[in-house]
């Protein structure tokens, strides 16, 4: 009898760690990435609200800058846009969500001058990636 016991609470232990490991799986990267070049809005709505868009948009107000510095949502689903116009020079940076919570951020960054049109990236954690913004499109600072 005691026997009996242990197999059947053994078989508990090892049914409740197969079902945990079943629905614990994450999602695959190549789903969330799918997700978000879909062109329904939740994708949008999910990137807009992430910590670093929220944080920019409160840098963007405290700024007073929301009229020259909106975020284009619609040239890339899934990703926010913003650019900025001074003095005959064009800079924009473009933010793309990671996929982990872990994972650095990363902002292409763009500046034209007349015909010349200079490109990079930069991939920071949330607070380099927040003073990357302004430094780069409030303050106009060089990198």
């Amino acid at each position: 009898m005691h026997y009996d016991s242990l197999v059947f609470g053994l078989s508990l232990l090892a049914a409740s760690f197969l079902f945990g490991r079943y629905f614990s799986k994450k999602p695959s990267v190549v789903s969330d990435a799918s997700r978000l070049r879909s062109h329904d809005g939740s994708a949008v709505n999910d990137v807009e609200q992430s910590p670093l868009a929220v944080a920019i948009k409160a840098l963007i107000e405290r700024n007073e800058l929301g009229e020259t510095l909106a975020a284009d949502t619609k040239a890339i689903p899934g990703q926010l846009i913003w650019t900025r116009t001074l003095v005959g020079k064009t800079r924009s940076i473009r933010f793309a969500p990671p996929n982990s919570p872990q994972a650095e951020f990363i902002l292409t960054y763009f500046e034209k001058d007349d015909d010349t049109l200079v490109d990079g990236k930069w991939m920071w954690d949330f607070e380099h990636s927040v003073e990357a913004f302004a430094r780069f499109l409030i303050e106009w600072e060089d990198r």
